[in-house]
């Protein structure tokens, strides 16, 4: 069954994240690849899942950036946070902690 994306929110890490990327070139494609998510309803690019919900979606600029994600009844996405390649195994960990959360509230 296909995804029909109605909803991309991002938690207050996720927002900071961006915010605060020094890259802001990296951050205005990782932010125009969400904003087409949005409009198109389904999910783009280079994206898999790395286990208990969370799903990566790697974007092939810097040192390799990726946003962490999880869906919500296949049409709600709530990104988590993220990071690079370099602290993958981390950002993946907090990704799950953050989903984790977020099903527990």
């Amino acid at each position: 069954m296909p995804l029909s994306i109605i909803e991309v929110l991002e938690t207050e890490e996720f927002s900071r994240w961006i915010d605060e990327l020094k890259d802001t070139q990296s951050a205005a494609r990782i932010l125009h690849r969400w904003e087409q998510v949005k409009r198109s309803g389904h999910l783009l690019g280079d994206w898999k899942t790395v286990g208990e919900g969370i799903f990566e979606m790697r974007f092939h600029n810097g040192p390799g950036y990726r946003t962490y994600f999880g869906l919500k009844n296949k049409q709600v996405v709530l990104l988590l946070c993220g990071g690079s390649k370099t602290h993958q195994k981390r950002d993946i960990d907090r990704a799950k902690h953050l989903w984790k959360s977020y099903l527990e509230s």
